[in-house]
């Protein structure tokens, strides 16, 4: 089994005589490993990132401080190392965008790197080379441990229901109205009006365009309370160390729906059915805690009904997934940020 991780390079970076690595960060997330560099050293400097991801030095190259590098990051290019090669020789495995942000001048860049998932670590060792290859520094070997950013679990046959945008609260809501959201007061207004199951003109409501996604559902977790401050059950999130001071982890979030062969992709929106705090459902392998009515784990919009063919209580699979992981389709004609 292989997944997709996607790496991003940040670089910090003065121009001045003498280079130097101050520091080496990696954050890691669901889908992506984020390398920040802070140190001194001229924009036209080769930055070379050599990975470990087997964790074994006696394969992958190996020179000096340099120990069994899989894969290497170099200016433009992503390469692996093949299991055969002896000294210098690596295949080139993706390409490297870069892009000069003023006035920071960091540099970032965006790749894919295909690694083996079965590891739960990995070493990495960050080398700067002057822009004519004559000198060098290198940092120290780090390691950075994976096994908490897991790919989710995918969550099967979970009993599905039909939710929208400012439904009114009765019977079968509990009487809760979705005028509001778990995160937003006016939701019914920053969606541009009901989201009306019954009317409809494609994938929209027949009488307006929304401003926002039309593909959206609710799970029962919500990683704020009342008052507005972060639950401790939120470190039980994959990506909770991307929380960003009053920003919900949840709110916008991707999951993958499948039904009968059919997939559609939607945003996270609201909190529920019938609750705000099964983490172990929603992050973990078990049942929805809702015994209410129809015990839903799931509640999906109109446009997520009609692209999948759902009755109005159905089963569904479903997993978390990220933006990159995303395809084309009317999920994306509005995307909800």
């Amino acid at each position: 089994m292989k997944k997709s991780i996607v790496l991003s390079l940040l670089l910090y970076s003065t121009t001045i005589m003498g280079s130097s690595i101050e520091k080496v960060d990696v954050l890691v997330t669901q889908e992506e490993l984020k390398f920040t560099l802070n140190g001194n050293f001229d924009l036209n400097s080769h930055i070379e990132i050599f990975i470990d991801a087997d964790n074994n030095p006696k394969t992958g190259y190996s020179k000096g401080a340099v120990k069994g590098a899989d894969y290497l990051i170099e200016d433009n290019y992503i390469y692996s190392y093949p299991a055969t090669a002896k000294g210098w020789k690596w295949d080139k495995a993706d390409r490297v965008f870069y892009s000069y942000i003023s006035p920071t001048k960091a540099i970032s860049s965006f790749l894919s790197l295909i690694l083996a998932n079965t590891f739960d670590r990995f070493n990495y060792i960050v080398k700067i080379v002057s822009s004519d290859w004559k000198s060098s520094v290198l940092s120290s070997t780090k390691m950075q441990k994976l096994q908490n950013h897991s790919k989710p679990l995918k969550h099967q046959d979970i009993i599905t229901t039909m939710f929208w945008v400012g439904e009114a609260g009765g019977v079968d809501n509990g009487y809760i109205s979705n005028y509001p959201s778990a995160w937003e007061d006016n939701w019914l207004l920053l969606y541009g009006g009901v989201d009306t199951p019954n009317r409809r003109n494609g994938y929209n409501p027949k009488y307006f365009i929304p401003y926002e996604n039309p593909f959206y559902f609710a799970l029962p977790y919500n990683d704020f309370t009342d008052d507005y401050k972060r639950k401790a059950s939120a470190k039980n999130i994959p990506w909770y160390s991307e929380a960003k001071e009053g920003e919900s982890l949840c709110r916008n979030r991707w999951i993958k729906i499948s039904k009968n062969g059919h997939t559609a992709y939607a945003q996270w929106e609201d909190a529920g059915p019938f609750g705000e705090d099964d983490v172990a459902y929603v992050f973990g392998n078990k049942k929805p805690k809702n015994n209410i009515d129809t015990k839903a784990g799931l509640d999906v919009s109109p446009a997520v009904r009609d692209y999948l063919g759902l009755k109005d209580v159905d089963k569904t699979d479903w997993e978390f997934v990220d933006f990159s992981q995303v395809p084309i389709g009317p999920w994306k004609d509005i995307v909800s940020y």
